[in-house]
């Protein structure tokens, strides 16, 4: 992508797909406070360390009580959510993804008779095997948005160069018509077009389920291919799958 509207956006939270409902992303940041070390000896600048890691979406949604819409996923404040910010729904589109703990869910009622409730999201501590709070991940898109398999099959795979120094990735579930269908991402280093080439597991995600989210994060080498495949005995399971290259904990070593 080059310069960029930010149109058609899509916000999925834990399995939902909330977007219809939400009028405006207010937030999508990587937090890291700036800390002041400067001593009373010093006749210079100032001096600081950066802080933690941490991450935030904030958004306004619409009043919605209708089944899976916004009032129904976001009223009980869960302590776990997995959010997925999607810039466009196209293979490669960027995305941002954040595990997160929900901390408002405040209404407004205007004087125009208009009800907006204003959601704030921050990162959740000890994810995978990092015990601190995680940066928000901005990775890219390797399902064009939401995807249906109505089986077990593979998806035309996204082509970047490779990486190697770990990755994240989230898995969104929407739907699924019948069974427990496994997500997996494979890689390649020889797809030119992310059909062909040979492809090898990356990793794959728990048995699936209607309305749920998972994070994975795993080290090494990540090929500069990389696609979805399904597999085990289901129909249509409706899902979303964005990857973030690099280092998959980000975290501040004071020695």
């Amino acid at each position: 992508m080059a310069k960029s509207a930010g149109y058609p956006d899509y916000l999925f939270v834990s399995g939902y797909d909330i977007s219809g409902d939400v009028g405006a992303v207010r937030r999508v940041a990587t937090l890291r406070p700036s800390l002041e070390v400067t001593g009373i000896n010093t006749a210079g600048g100032r001096e600081r360390l950066q802080g933690l890691s941490d991450g935030a979406i904030a958004f306004d949604a619409f009043f919605n009580d209708a089944a899976s819409q916004e009032h129904e996923v976001l009223k009980a404040r869960a302590a776990i959510e997995y959010l997925m910010y999607c810039m466009g729904g196209t293979l490669g589109n960027p995305a941002a993804m954040l595990v997160a703990l929900q901390t408002s869910y405040d209404g407004n009622r205007g004087q125009d008779g208009s009800l907006l409730l204003t959601v704030e999201a921050l990162s959740k501590g000890a994810i995978g095997a990092s015990p601190v709070n995680q940066a928000l991940e901005w990775g890219t898109q390797i399902t064009a948005g939401k995807i249906t398999h109505a089986s077990a099959t593979s998806s035309t795979g996204e082509v970047t160069a490779s990486s190697a120094s770990g990755y994240a990735a989230q898995l969104q579930v929407f739907s699924v018509g019948s069974g427990s269908p496994i997500i997996t991402i494979e890689h390649s280093s020889d797809t030119t077009n992310g059909i062909d080439g040979v492809w090898a597991t990356l990793e794959a995600f728990a048995a699936s389920a209607a309305n749920t989210a998972e994070r994975i994060e795993g080290t090494g080498t990540v090929n500069k291919g990389l696609r979805v495949t399904s597999s085990t005995v289901f129909t249509n399971c409706v899902f979303a799958v964005a990857l973030r290259r690099g280092t998959a904990v980000d975290t501040i070593a004071y020695a």
